[in-house]
């Protein structure tokens, strides 16, 4: 079996206990300087697998700072440096909607997107009323239920690279460390925050996971008819101070918002942006996912405090 078939059914075989026939009976080479050419969707899913692969891969992102994945449409530029690679990797549960036909058509061809989501615990995911019952895809909002997604990026590493196992699998503890200490930081400075004023009002429904796991109350303004007056009602309430724009969306909700609250003779802030879909250029302390972290919770404190 070549290397991209083995790939193929390794990862299959770690999430859903089978192996698909389509894959394409190829390999490619490794980059000439001997790490592994590796393509993700998201500057999220990205910056896991360089953490994980260290220096035996070489990462890039179809998508930048500011970039919203949902509405992210490919271009062939993007299909041909995804079949290009020796791994191609996506966040999954439906996050990157338009791209799915590219990501279809590349694994038709022997060229599978692997989706690091895959390997977190289904009963840990959220389907909100507002989704439809959908899976709300923003796992990585919550440190700890990300770190859940290292082990299947390992497994596919250590598939393509095996005698670099040891390698990727030490990376994994140092990260999910790093990731269990950042997650005890974002729960005590949350709870810095007067308990009433825990309410987290953003463009659209990304902090899902955030506020399940730091016990903040989330709104997510977009949608096809934001309840306008209820959210006034309930800044003037629990006396929000401040509502987040954020990097990859529209401040149109936001602002209308603020208006109303003003209109009523009342005060709110239009606070961030926050990074929700998109990390920070790089750089910039937001370049990482755990830099992004704290970017977020160091806005939200500061604004609700």
């Amino acid at each position: 079996m070549n290397r991209r078939m083995f790939l193929a059914c390794a990862f299959a075989t770690l999430l859903a206990g089978g192996c698909s026939r389509g894959a394409r009976e190829e390999s490619r080479p490794a980059a000439r300087d001997g790490r592994l050419r590796v393509i993700a969707t998201t500057q999220v899913v990205a910056d896991l697998v360089r953490e994980l692969g260290g220096d035996r891969v070489d990462v890039t992102s179809w998508m930048g700072p500011g970039v919203d994945p949902h509405g992210y449409e490919p271009s062939p530029g993007d299909l041909e440096r995804l079949v290009g690679a020796d791994l191609a990797f996506s966040l999954g549960l439906s996050l990157e909607e338009r791209a799915s036909d590219t990501l279809a058509r590349a694994a038709a061809e022997g060229h599978p997107a692997f989706a690091v989501a895959g390997s977190i615990d289904p009963s840990r995911l959220l389907r909100p009323a507002a989704l439809g019952g959908a899976v709300d895809p923003h796992v990585w909002l919550d440190a700890s239920l990300w770190s859940s997604a290292v082990r299947g990026v390992v497994e596919v590493l250590a598939s393509a690279e095996p005698d670099s196992r040891l390698y990727f699998e030490e990376n994994a503890r140092i990260y999910r460390e790093k990731l269990a200490e950042l997650d005890e930081w974002c729960r005590s400075e949350i709870a810095l925050i007067p308990a009433e004023r825990r309410v987290l009002i953003t463009a659209h429904d990304a902090f899902g996971y955030f506020g399940r796991a730091y016990g903040v109350d989330t709104v997510g303004l977009e949608g096809p008819a934001p309840d306008v007056p209820r959210i006034v009602d309930l800044v003037r309430e629990r006396g929000v101070p401040a509502v987040f724009s954020e990097t990859s969306m529209s401040r149109g909700s936001v602002d209308a918002v603020v208006e109303a609250v003003r209109a009523v003779g009342g005060t709110l802030a239009a606070s961030g942006p926050l990074y929700s879909d998109a990390m920070g250029p790089a750089g910039t302390p937001a370049a990482t996912y755990p830099g992004m972290m704290r970017a977020n919770v160091e806005a939200i404190t500061e604004a609700l405090q």
